[in-house]
């Protein structure tokens, strides 16, 4: 749910794409949208257990991550997260913010713990001290902006790869190779992103981009 203002544009928003079928709900406290993504989830008709809800460490909040944990968990008005992610790196803190997370996620609170925007070595040094390794490496990935080795090396880590972006933030959606609609490249753009064992996470601000979406997953690309 990013770049989507909070209050109702993003309970909008949250609401469409459950409509849609979509069970991923994925916000951050940087977004500054936790509290509207939490109401609409209480108002959407959804049960809790069938949504999974991300939210993230903002990074700047590093030292005090299990309170940063506490304030976001109560702005989403929830009783646990399904996956809690480190935004960015923090450096210098790699180790200790890590420590962190998994008091978080031994508490019960977060179902699960990953990261997002690593590098190959910011992983191999949490994981050389990790005891709950991470769970996920959200990254920005598309047709247009792909890491080969860093994809390859969190599957060999056991590290799984979620893709942020896949449309490239609605750039290129006229390119030609792709399709003649931009519609029908958007579909083809988050189809590639699920391919190869990946997952994606949308940020569809209307209705008719999410219900695309959706369909797109489950269609297979006729060439490559």
């Amino acid at each position: 749910m990013w770049q989507i203002p909070d209050g109702k544009p993003v309970q909008e928003a949250v609401h469409w794409a459950l409509e849609s079928g979509i069970r991923h709900i994925d916000t951050a406290r940087f977004y500054r949208n936790e509290r509207g993504v939490g109401d609409a989830i209480r108002t959407s008709g959804v049960p809790r257990e069938e949504i999974w809800v991300t939210t993230k460490l903002f990074p700047f909040e590093a030292l005090w991550a299990e309170r940063a944990f506490q304030r976001s968990l109560g702005r989403l008005g929830l009783d646990y997260v399904d996956l809690y992610l480190v935004h960015f790196p923090p450096p210098g803190l790699l180790l200790s913010t890590w420590q962190k997370m998994e008091s978080i996620a031994k508490q019960g609170l977060a179902r699960s713990i990953g990261v997002s925007n690593y590098k190959v070595d910011d992983i191999n040094k949490t994981l050389q001290a990790a005891d709950i390794p991470p769970a996920v490496n959200q990254i920005h990935m598309s047709p247009y902006h792909y890491s080969k080795d860093l994809a390859e090396s969190c599957e060999a880590l056991g590290v799984a790869v979620e893709a942020y972006s896949p449309l490239t933030r609605g750039k290129n959606l006229d390119d030609p190779v792709r399709s003649r609609s931009p519609r029908r490249t958007a579909s083809l753009r988050r189809r590639s992103s699920f391919d190869g064992a990946f997952s994606a996470a949308l940020s569809s601000f209307q209705s008719r981009h999410g219900r695309n979406g959706l369909r797109a997953t489950h269609k297979s690309l006729t060439s490559r």
